[in-house]
C-alpha cells in the first residue's frame, strides 16, 4: 500500500503517562516504548548534571528519580500547559515550560517510532483534556512544533 496523505499517528498525551499509536489498514496499533519496555511512556523529566554536562532523561528513568531529586525530576506538568512559570532544574539551573517539557516526551515517542519502523513521523493527532482551554491547547500545539511535528490535529 503506498503513502497517503493521511495523518497515521495519534498520540496520548496524558498526565502521568504518553503513548502513540498508527492507524494502519484499518487498525491503530500501539508502537511500544521498548526502552521502558511498555507500552507507554511515563510523562517525567529528569536533567542530571554530570561533569558540566546537562543529561535529560524522560520515562520511567525520570520517574524513577521523582522521589531521590525532587529538584531535578518533574512529572504531571501537563497540568501546567500554558503556564508562564517555568520549572527550575536546581542542579543544572535549566529552566523549562510545561509545554517545554511535554515536548521532550512528544520527542522520545517520535524517536522511539523512528528506532522501531523508520518511519519519520511530521503529522500527529494529539489528545487533550475536554476541559483544556485555549491557552492550554495552544501550548499542547507548542510543544508538538517544539518536538518536530509539523502538523498537529
Amino acid at each position: 500500500m503506498g503513502r497517503t496523505n493521511t495523518i497515521e499517528y495519534g498520540i496520548y498525551l496524558g498526565i502521568s503517562k504518553a503513548m502513540i499509536a498508527k492507524f494502519d489498514e484499518g487498525v491503530a496499533r500501539i508502537i511500544p516504548n521498548v526502552k521502558d519496555n511498555s507500552d507507554f511512556i511515563d510523562s517525567a523529566v529528569y536533567i542530571q548534571k554530570k561533569n558540566d554536562k546537562e543529561i535529560l532523561f524522560v520515562g520511567e528513568k525520570a520517574k524513577n528519580n521523582l522521589v531521590s531529586h525532587p529538584d531535578d525530576a518533574y512529572a504531571e506538568f501537563k497540568l501546567r500547559m500554558g503556564d508562564k512559570e517555568p520549572y527550575v532544574f536546581k542542579e543544572s539551573g535549566k529552566k523549562m515550560l510545561a509545554e517545554e517539557l511535554s515536548a521532550e516526551i512528544l520527542k522520545a515517542l517520535k524517536e522511539n517510532v523512528r528506532e522501531q519502523n523508520g518511519d519519520q513521523v511530521s503529522a500527529v493527532v494529539i489528545t487533550h483534556p475536554a476541559d483544556f482551554n485555549q491557552t492550554n491547547i495552544q501550548a499542547t500545539m507548542r510543544a508538538a512544533e517544539l518536538a518536530g511535528f509539523e502538523s498537529i490535529i
